[in-house]
């Protein structure tokens, strides 16, 4: 089975190891935020990031959600820094993937032990 968008999930997971093998652990997200931006931009790979995103509910909007990166307009991108994921991560992820009808993101994170990613699918 062929996975969605290879491709440029594989550029992206490229550019998140450049960026720890160059910043190592130990930093916030919004640095390892902002080095993965800088590094992509270099490339000429469309990305943007901290995307405000309106919660509807029956048209009306009830709050907002903050996504942290997007890449081709097609892969989201969520952030981490710990030792490991937690369920609240994914659960996040999703809840993104849905509201922006997105088929694909990758839950990023930068831990003591390197990067580490899941590939997280929208089955809805």
């Amino acid at each position: 089975m062929e996975l969605l968008h290879k491709d440029k999930t594989e550029i992206i997971i490229g550019i998140m190891f450049d960026v720890y093998n160059e910043l190592g652990s130990g930093y916030r997200e919004k640095y390892y935020e902002r080095a993965i931006i800088k590094d992509s931009e270099s490339k000429n790979i469309p990305v943007s990031s901290q995307i405000n995103l309106p919660v509807k509910y029956k048209g009306e909007k009830i709050g907002n959600s903050r996504l942290d990166i997007l890449f081709f307009d097609l892969i989201l991108i969520e952030l981490k820094v710990g030792k490991r994921f937690i369920r609240k991560d994914f659960d996040q992820i999703n809840e993104y993937l849905k509201l922006l009808k997105l088929e694909v993101g990758l839950l990023i994170l930068f831990s003591p032990e390197g990067v580490k990613f899941r590939r997280v699918v929208n089955i809805n």
